[in-house]
């Protein structure tokens, strides 16, 4: 193939040149041009399959050359190179048929994933163009034709008439054998690990690698239509029984290349072999058991594996209650690590069951430590519980942040009981003078607006009335001991004025200050 890059900047030119290996992408000839006059030129002489040109250029711009491309009729693919975050010729650019664009500094890496998806459109657009030159679009059809009766075989339930079976598959050319044995295997799309946003784009084109891939694994020439996808997750084969020879280690290359080439991390399953009547029910058990697999996000499923004893999550639970109870959030920490890291084989009821019991004792140690469930959930924990009922990562996951965030919650309480006690120390200390919440604040190294918030969440009472009730406290004591008269006793609390004191007196003893004097004297 031949490839065109028209930059002005020299320097452009030549780290494109140099940076990427374009004969590992079937490029053999590389044309370079600094200006859209020389690339004219190029693109009348040369056929050019893939153009990569900079939009901005002195005097005619990249945009100007491709409208000037798609006149002429040629049909070259092309990706355009721009300074600007907002692709602000992105109407005039589709109108040009542009394929591709990307950010100055170059990601050379992209450009090159850019360039091959555009070297298999190339082949692909080339095929097809040959396929129907020589009639080649009634064996596609044909094809489809087939994989559609093997798909159908799968989720049919009507597949016990052998002869109505045989007569099918005879009229679509199929050879049909009664005695043929056949082994089905189900790969399911778990996690996108790298390339997203191509799946994104085009989720077709990426399953119709995987699949081409798996055809090239498990099937001959003759039976290369014997697979398909049932929809975006799940990818079928039914791989004859004569090919199954060293088929988990085919299955464990297979799976490394979906996640090399397409960044897909998939699980497969497999049944016993079984006649073709009998697909149907490997599929329905195949499927069933992608649904209770909550543990295994890639590798190959193997059925019957070890259930983990069920006494072990009570001890597991036991122990963090104990933990919780104690405290001693880096041992709960360490117990979640040794116990769910790496995941264990889990069925999905007993990870809902474990989902459940871990709830409890969430909600436990909020009640017993007077934390609002509020102030625990937030988004992401709620939107990681949703998807903790279905993968064991996610509620190992959920687990750890939990456990982080109670811890955080605990800490931020604990510090704001120690500044409750510093405010309530200061104010008996200094109960004989006028106590401001400014001196408070000072005293203790906080805000007035804080440690006025935090007093009255945390006792249910304002700072002023606690204030107002040790002077009070203090003003009993004096009383009782007769050393000194009531008014000189408002005086030394800080009160200038008597009537205000005995009102504030009356209000938390349902006595004046002199009915209290007189009450101690009788007793």
């Amino acid at each position: 193939m031949k490839l065109l890059i028209v930059d002005d900047e020299i320097y452009i030119v030549r780290a494109l040149q140099k940076n990427i290996a374009w004969n590992e992408m079937d490029i053999d000839h590389i044309y370079s041009a600094f200006n859209v006059e020389k690339a004219k030129e190029i693109l009348q002489k040369e056929e050019i399959d893939i153009i990569i040109t900079d939009i901005e250029m002195p005097r005619t711009s990249g945009l100007d050359l491709l409208e000037w491309i798609r006149e002429s009729g040629y049909t070259c693919k092309a990706v355009c190179l721009t300074c600007h975050d907002e692709f602000k010729y992105a109407q005039r650019a589709m109108r040009c048929q542009v394929d591709d664009y990307i950010l100055k500094p170059i990601d050379f890496q992209k450009l090159r994933e850019i360039v091959e998806g555009l070297v298999l459109k190339i082949k692909k657009e080339r095929l097809d163009k040959k396929e129907q030159e020589r009639g080649g679009l009634w064996k596609r059809n044909k094809r489809k034709v087939e994989t559609d009766f093997w798909k159908e075989l799968l989720l049919s339930k009507t597949t016990s008439d052998l002869e109505k079976l045989s007569q099918e598959a005879s009229y679509i050319g199929i050879e049909w054998d009664y005695n043929q044995q056949f082994q089905l295997i189900l790969f399911s799309v778990k996690k996108i690990c790298k390339r997203k946003q191509e799946w994104e784009e085009s989720t077709g084109l990426m399953q119709y690698i995987l699949d081409n891939i798996a055809k090239e694994t498990y099937l001959t020439e003759k039976t290369k239509n014997m697979s398909g996808w049932i929809d975006d997750s799940h990818l079928w084969v039914i791989v004859p029984v004569e090919n199954t020879i060293d088929l988990e280690e085919k299955m464990k290359k297979y799976l490394d290349s979906c996640e090399r080439i397409a960044g897909a991390k998939m699980v497969a399953y497999t049944d016993e072999i079984c006649y073709g009547e009998e697909l149907y029910l490997s599929y329905i058990k195949l499927m069933q058991l992608d649904r209770e697999n909550v543990s295994l996000e890639s590798g190959i499923f193997e059925e019957g594996r070890s259930v983990e004893d069920k006494d072990q999550w009570e001890m597991f639970y036991h122990k963090m209650r104990r933990l919780f109870h104690e405290k001693n959030f880096p041992e709960i920490k360490n117990l979640v690590e040794q116990s769910w890291s790496p995941a264990p084989y889990i069925q999905l009821k007993e990870l809902i069951l474990n989902v459940c019991k871990c709830e409890y004792e969430i909600y436990r140690f909020l009640e017993e430590n007077s934390i609002s469930e509020e102030m625990f959930w937030d988004e992401e924990l709620l939107g990681l519980l949703e998807q903790a009922l279905h993968s064991s990562a996610k509620y190992v996951e959920f687990l750890k942040k939990s456990v982080c965030k109670i811890e955080r919650i605990y800490q931020s309480k604990k510090e704001e009981k120690g500044v409750i006690l510093e405010i309530q120390e200061y104010i008996k200390k200094h109960v004989e003078e006028r106590i401001s919440r400014e001196e408070i604040a000072k005293a203790v190294n906080f805000s007035v607006d804080y440690i006025s918030k935090i007093y009255k969440k945390e006792t249910g009472e304002s700072l002023s009335e606690y204030i107002m009730e040790q002077k009070i406290e203090q003003a009993k004591e004096w009383i009782q001991q007769e050393n000194d008269t009531i008014g000189n006793i408002a005086t030394k609390l800080g009160y200038s004025s008597f009537s205000y004191f005995s009102e504030v007196f009356r209000r938390f003893t349902g006595v004046l200050p002199s009915e209290y004097k007189r009450i101690c004297r009788t007793e």
